[in-house]
């Protein structure tokens, strides 16, 4: 769905999650950003940061509804490589990203 969209020149959501890596100004995020933005040039690229410092999967599955899904991006990047990648929580996060796309597409 993301590169349909991106390929008919229309205007894409890029949403984050993750802990302070995906909050801050300096890190993956803004680079991932400016890398989309040179590889589709004539979309409108919406940045969604769901980036919370110090915080791992498990906070992470119970804030992505409210703070990414909402807003129905069309392409998802998770990062939780600090403060804990804890099964549980990325299963969480996975399958409420992936019935979420079916629910709001």
């Amino acid at each position: 769905m993301f590169f349909a969209k991106a390929k008919a020149g229309k205007p894409l959501k890029v949403g984050f999650i993750g802990g302070s890596i995906t909050q801050g100004n300096a890190g993956y995020r803004p680079q991932v950003l400016r890398y989309l933005q040179a590889m589709f040039p004539h979309n409108d690229i919406k940045a969604l940061n769901a980036g919370v410092s110090g915080t791992g999967t498990d906070l992470g599955a119970c804030r992505i509804r409210e703070q990414l899904l909402q807003y129905q991006p069309d392409l998802i990047f998770v990062e939780f490589a600090v403060n804990g990648a804890y099964a549980e929580g990325m299963e969480g996060i996975v399958r409420q990203a992936l019935s979420g796309e079916r629910k709001l597409a």
